[in-house]
């Protein structure tokens, strides 16, 4: 079965380096915690955000806030964070592509930021040869194409719609989504004979 993504990479990363260079390191005995549940991942990093951040202006075009600089200036140093400033933007983007809830956030004692999943569904991103190694299913674009439509417009197939959709033959249609099944991408029913192929 293809490695499908849960979550995308770049949001996690995010989430962390966050919380390692902007927790307030003055908290004694608190602890950056990273919790992944069956429907979420919670990141918590001691401290409230710096004044004047709120919620409500995470992520606008507004000075960076920087309680730790030389850590920030450590970390732009390295690929795992670009610009400082543009990190909330970046989770909220990389979650839309991935057809996620925006990322929550939390401003008590510690801040908390969650990261709502899939929850057991199978949810593609929307440009899904961007996210997923499929060369090695060797699946064909008409695949691909349908496996974006099935995913994102929930798309069912059968072997007429198929066929028209790429203007190949009833063999040709049989031939790729049974592949599908076989490679455990998609499901089939059987309604009035026909079978219909969704995920």
């Amino acid at each position: 079965m293809v490695p499908l993504p849960e979550y995308p990479d770049e949001a996690v990363r995010e989430a962390f380096i966050n919380a390692i260079a902007h927790r307030d390191y003055t908290l004694i005995g608190g602890f950056i915690t990273f919790y992944i549940y069956d429907d979420r991942i919670e990141i918590a990093s001691p401290g409230k955000l710096p004044f004047p951040l709120t919620v409500e202006t995470l992520g606008a075009n507004i000075t960076p806030q920087h309680r730790n600089k030389n850590i920030c200036a450590i970390f732009e140093k390295t690929k795992y964070m670009e610009h400082i400033g543009t990190g909330i933007i970046r989770m909220r983007r990389e979650m839309d592509e991935f057809n996620l809830p925006e990322p929550e956030f939390i401003d008590d004692h510690y801040f908390h930021v969650i990261l709502r999943g899939p929850n057991g569904k199978l949810i593609l991103p929307k440009h899904i040869n961007k996210h997923v190694k499929f060369n090695a299913l060797k699946l064909n674009d008409r695949q691909l194409s349908a496996l974006e439509k099935m995913g994102n417009e929930s798309v069912e197939f059968t072997y007429n719609s198929y066929s028209e959709l790429f203007d190949v033959s009833i063999t040709t249609s049989k031939r790729d989504l049974n592949d599908l099944v076989d490679k455990e991408l998609i499901n089939t029913k059987k309604i009035k004979n026909t079978n219909h192929y969704y995920i």
